[in-house]
Parts: structure tokens; sequence; C-alpha cells
């Protein structure tokens, strides 16, 4: 048997597996097993087990083979490479030093009995450059999963745990991304281009986000949701407020009770939640076919729980025979702690006989507990005949901010 480390031309044990006898030398010094096989088949190896695994293992040790050390971190432990013949013209063709691919297993850690992690990388050569510039283009570790400099789909299937990263990993790009995400996130993907989410159903939403802080320094293009309300930022620093509203519209007109009790306005209440201003805006119009002359009172039913620190509202409201002959315009404002169903008088007087009002309140709420608040009126002086609420009436309420300072959103110096 040859030395292996004093001779390129032969392994220290070399198998012919053809009827010439005839091998192309291995070129490299450390060979200890060199197979040839016949020319034009392929060149199987097989290793047959019985009831048992067969296993191949790569092992090092540092050190000598009568004083052995443990293998240190970032040592390669085991390579697996495929190499090629090249040739430039006409000369023979020859193995390089490496080749277009391997796999190597690595240590990542000091060997120690209870210390072994360990990873296995993928490394490729790009076209037009040296097999000694191979590039890693994946790497399997069990502490920070899968890694890869470059993805090229399709993916399909069923995602169960977290695509993330640390630094925008290039463009997702294509008309359909076909799989379904489980219970994972996907963080700093970079661009994703010509992007289609999937309808929702009963059961599942296409997009949600999860509460989080905002950017402390806003950035164009950019979305946040803080858990109270949704923001945008179109251009520099101006980050600014999305509204999400809850709105309840009339179809058609809504008969009153002709009393002079507070009664709902829209027949409903919007929810609300603890620690949260509001802002809202009522559309209304409300008219009376006979009667005595009345007015329109306005407050808040608290109710389901809730509890409410202040409400401030203005109303601009006209008082006529029709909405459309408007004889008497009116403008107030209002503000209160306490009482929030109390009715103030926001219209003036109806007079006899057939009138109405049509009027535009815009308020602000604050919600120290969650619950609900129903708009009402109440007939003040005299009780109506025929009242009704047209209908087309439209009320609508949307989150602005947390209760307990200053409302501040977008770019204020």
């Amino acid at each position: 048997m040859l030395v292996p480390k004093a001779d390129t031309a032969g392994g220290a044990l070399e198998i012919v597996g053809n009827d010439t006898g005839v091998f192309f030398p291995p070129d490299q010094t450390g060979v200890i097993l060199h197979v040839t096989g016949n020319s034009g088949l392929v060149s199987r190896t097989y290793f047959d087990s019985n009831a048992n695994y067969a296993l191949i293992a790569g092992r090092r040790y540092n050190g000598t083979q009568l004083a052995p050390t443990k293998v240190l971190n970032n040592e390669v432990l085991l390579r697996i490479a495929a190499q090629a013949a090249t040739q430039a013209t006409t000369e023979p063709a020859v193995f390089q030093s490496f080749g277009p691919a391997r796999i190597e297993f690595v240590a990542t850690q000091d060997q120690k009995p209870n210390q072994q992690g360990g990873e296995v990388s993928v490394y490729a050569t790009a076209n037009n450059t040296a097999a000694s510039a191979a590039v890693k283009v994946a790497t399997f570790n069990a502490t920070t999963g899968v890694t890869a400099t470059k993805f090229n789909g399709p993916l399909t299937g069923d995602v169960t745990g977290n695509v993330s990263g640390t630094a925008p990993a290039g463009s997702l790009t294509g008309t359909t991304l076909n799989s379904t995400v489980v219970t994972s996130s996907l963080t700093s993907v970079g661009t994703l281009t010509s992007l289609t989410l999937a309808g929702g159903t009963t059961s599942t939403y296409p997009l949600k986000f999860t509460a989080g802080t905002l950017l402390t320094t806003p950035q164009a293009g950019v979305v946040g949701y803080n858990g109270t309300t949704f923001y945008a930022t179109p251009i520099d620093q101006e980050r600014g407020l999305i509204p999400t509203e809850q709105v309840y519209g009339l179809d058609v007109d809504r008969s009153l009770t002709n009393n002079t009790t507070p009664q709902s306005l829209f027949g409903a209440g919007f929810h609300v939640s603890s620690g949260v201003r509001y802002r809202y805006q009522i559309l209304c119009t409300v008219t009376k076919t006979a009667g005595n002359t009345v007015s329109i009172g306005y407050g808040l039913l608290v109710n389901g729980g809730a509890a409410l620190a202040r409400h401030v509202y203005r109303v601009a409201s006209t008082v006529g025979a029709s909405a459309l002959t408007p004889t008497t315009v009116v403008a107030m404002r209002n503000s209160v702690t306490t009482g929030f169903a109390t009715p103030v008088d926001v219209t003036g007087a109806l007079v006899n006989g057939a009138s109405g009002s049509t009027f535009d309140i815009q308020g602000v709420i604050e919600v120290t507990t969650a619950g609900y608040v129903t708009p009402q009126i109440t007939f003040l002086n005299n009780a109506p005949t025929g009242a009704l609420v047209l209908g087309g009436a439209t009320i609508r309420i949307w989150p602005v901010n947390s209760t307990g300072a200053n409302t501040v959103i977008g770019n204020w110096v």
C-alpha cells in the first residue's frame, strides 16, 4: 500500500473496477481509498445492512493518535465534495483542488460531552468563477434555523414556523404565494411584489396586524397599529390617523315615541373600550307632523358597564317647517363630566304643527370603562305628534388615541 501523504499518483488502496486496469490518479495527497469504475457506467457504492441501518461517519479529533484532543468551534468534521474535470482548450483535463459544490459538517462550539452543537452548510460555485470562490448558499443550524443567501421558488406547502431575519431578504415576486402560513410571522422579508391576499371567510382573515409600538421616527410609506388605532405615514414624518369607524345608518324612516321621555335616536348604541378617546359625528333630521311647540334635547346613555370621564360636543342645527325651508339656525357647544344622559336643548323651538330640525353633532368622548353608549334625544316642553328620524340618518365613531394625555398625531413643533 502507498503512503497517501507522500504520493498523489494513487490512494493507499486502489480499487479498479474495470477490465483495463487503468485509472485517473487522484492528484491529491492524503488519499486513503481510490475507486475507479467501468467507462460509461454509473459507479455505484452500496452499504447493505440487515435489521439495522448502514452508517457513513466522518470522525475528527485533534492532537495525535496517542494523545487526541477535542474538536473546536468552526472546525470542519466532514466534507462531501463534488469535483468535475476541467479543461481550458485542448490540454488534458485535470481536477482542481475544489469542485463546483460541497457539503460541510461543522462544529459550532468547542466539543464536550454535553456540548455537541453543529451545523450543515451547502456551498456552490457561481457561473464563470473558480471553485475556490464557492459561496455558502444555505446553512442548517438547530439554534438559528435555516439560513439561505438566495431563494428562487416556488415555495409551496405549509409554513409552520417563523420566517424572520434582521436584514431585508431581497424580493419575493410572482402572482401567487401558494402556501398556508400557520402560527408564524414574516419579519423583514424585503419587497413583496404584486401581492394578492386570498379572500377571508367567516373563520379566517386575509390580513391581521399585531399590536405594537409605533416607530420613534416615522417613515414614509409605513403603516402601524398600536392596539388602539391604525396609523400611516404618507410623506416625510407626517404620521396620521387612519379612522376605523363604527357606522350606523338608517335605511328608512324610524318612528319615535311621541312623549317627553328620553329615547334612542337610532335604536342602537355603540361599543367603547377602556382608556380610549373617541371622536364621533351624527348627521340627522327629526320631524313631527303636528303638535305643540317642542325642542330637542340631546344626551348619551351610558350602559353595559361603561363609564365616561368627559363628553365634549358641538351642534349646528336648523329648524323650520321642513328640512328644505329652515328658518332658524342654532350653534352651541357643551362639555360635561357627569350627567351624560341629561338632555340638553340643541335645536331651539320646533313650532306648532309640522316642523323639523336637521342637526350635525360632532363630539369627543373619553372612556374609563368599556361598555356601550347610546345617543338619545328627548322632546322638551311638549309631546309631538308623528315624530320621525328620517332615513339616511348616520352616526360614525372612531378611536383616536389613549386617554390621559394630549392628542398628538403627526409632525408638530
